[in-house]
């Protein structure tokens, strides 16, 4: 592409074939505008987008240029020299069957690397269709379709994996264009940060004074101007960070890491937390200021915690032995239950702030009772036991069978994305959430457990799967 003052948007280029999985059918309606080389871009990669979509854009008055995947990789690299010329803002994409072809063909390969390196620096959502993903994991089958090998589509999704795309499945058009525009708001709203507490979850309150106290942080440590912005519905609330500037979800974790990091020391070494400040080049009145706040709410919130797990921890042990008793009503049997209390519930919580959002539990087990003299109370004394902790501890009053299984994968299977991904349960069982966020839980949920189908089969995902697709009309 030269590199002109200006270029012309007409929709496609005219070097951008026709989608070969869907007939090609002209839009008209594409508006010719300039390219405004100071202003961001947003880029549009294979028929993603529809007219809501093109229509959010240009209310909000954000550039677009949409390019096509199923091109030549000479058009790859044009595609890479708009992330040279504009500020990229996001990127939409659609991986269809023949970009996954060309994803594997090795005459992409130098392109396709300069191009989803750059993608993957860039906020982005990229849709796949979940027919692909499913058909991955059916034994015996050699095709996902009449197109497109298993070894084709294996091998480019652990590709995008690697280069750190992620991928959202999507099953009707009409869920791609919902989450599309969706995706745009966030990003004109510049949404770096998200996180749903359900009502009921240990340290609940000490959270929300955390989140801001992050927000404080950000601020006067970081420079990161920010805006912290709630909803509460009867069943939890959300929580959104906004910037005036874009980061990344995984700088933000890092900045909390580091934050958390402080107010432990703020908490434990002053003289550490005064080092830590001047090294960022704050200035000692301004590292005065902040220890003196930082120390009194590190004090007060410590203290806070304890008192929450200790009430929890009454409020479990109450629970558990009525509803232990009701099984094992002989009285001989009393030392039996404390000890079961005693082995399932833990000491008060010994936690650092980083912990506040994602506390971990115990899971009563089987081998914690090998002294229950019958094999279905010991069944009913684990399933008694895990679902008052999870009640009691994690909030979880309003979930059902299914959302408990769900979170049980994700504590053995979400690795670093668990809280995001626990989160997206909760949201998408809560129906004071609105439908385009629903749905965003709903296939993050869905990816999630097509990723756990292909490690393990034996774990019902299939199930699962079906009983997260019941939940939303959409």
């Amino acid at each position: 592409m030269e590199e002109n003052e200006h270029d012309y948007n007409y929709g496609f280029d005219s070097d951008d074939p026709p989608d070969v999985d869907q007939p090609f059918i002209p839009d008209y309606n594409y508006q010719e505008f300039t390219l405004n080389l100071e202003k961001p871009l947003v880029l549009l990669l294979g028929r993603v987008g529809g007219e809501g979509t093109l229509n959010l854009l240009t209310t909000t008055k954000r550039q677009y240029k949409k390019k096509l995947l199923e091109s030549t990789p000479e058009n790859w690299e044009s595609i890479v020299e708009y992330f040279d010329l504009f500020e990229i803002n996001s990127v939409l994409i659609k991986i269809s069957t023949s970009a996954f072809h060309n994803l594997y063909d090795p005459r992409y390969e130098k392109v396709r690397e300069a191009l989803f390196s750059r993608i993957a620096k860039t906020r982005h959502i990229a849709f796949v269709d979940e027919h692909t993903l499913n058909r991955l994991n059916i034994p015996n089958v050699e095709m996902i379709n009449s197109r497109l090998p298993k070894v084709i589509a294996r091998s480019v999704l652990a590709w995008l994996e690697d280069t750190g795309i992620d991928i959202t499945p999507f099953g009707r058009t009409a869920e791609m264009n919902v989450l599309s525009e969706h995706f745009l708001i966030e990003t004109e709203k510049n949404l770096i940060f998200r996180m749903y507490i359900p009502k009921g979850r240990i340290w609940s309150e000490q959270t929300e004074r955390l989140l801001q106290l992050f927000k404080d942080y950000l601020g006067r440590v970081s420079k990161i101007k920010t805006r912290l912005d709630q909803r509460a519905t009867d069943n939890g609330t959300v929580y959104e960070f906004h910037g005036e500037e874009e980061h990344s979800d995984s700088s933000m974790q890092e900045k909390f890491k580091d934050f958390s990091s402080l107010m432990d020391l703020c908490n434990n070494d002053i003289a550490a937390a005064e080092e830590i400040l001047r090294s960022a080049a704050i200035n000692q009145g301004e590292v005065n200021s902040i220890i003196t706040k930082f120390s009194k709410e590190a004090k007060r919130l410590q203290l806070d915690i304890k008192h929450e797990s200790e009430s929890k921890t009454l409020a479990l042990r109450h629970r558990l032995e009525s509803e232990l008793t009701d099984i094992i009503p002989s009285s001989s049997e009393r030392l039996f239950i404390d000890s079961i209390v005693n082995s399932i519930i833990p000491s008060v919580f010994n936690t650092n702030f980083l912990s506040t959002f994602s506390p971990t539990l115990p899971t009563a087990t089987p081998n914690q009772f090998n002294n229950a003299s019958q094999s279905n109370i010991r069944n009913q004394i684990i399933n008694i036991a895990n679902v008052a902790i999870s009640q009691e501890i994690r909030g979880n009053q309003y979930l059902g069978a299914e959302d408990m299984k769900i979170i049980e994968l994700i504590s053995q299977y979400g690795g670093n994305a668990k809280a995001n991904l626990e989160s997206a349960v909760h949201e998408l069982a809560d129906p004071g959430i609105p439908d385009p966020e629903r749905l965003g839980a709903k296939q993050k949920i869905k990816k999630f457990l097509l990723d756990v189908g292909s490690k393990a089969t034996d774990i019902g995902a299939g199930v699962l799967q079906t009983y997260i697709e019941s939940k939303l009309g959409l």
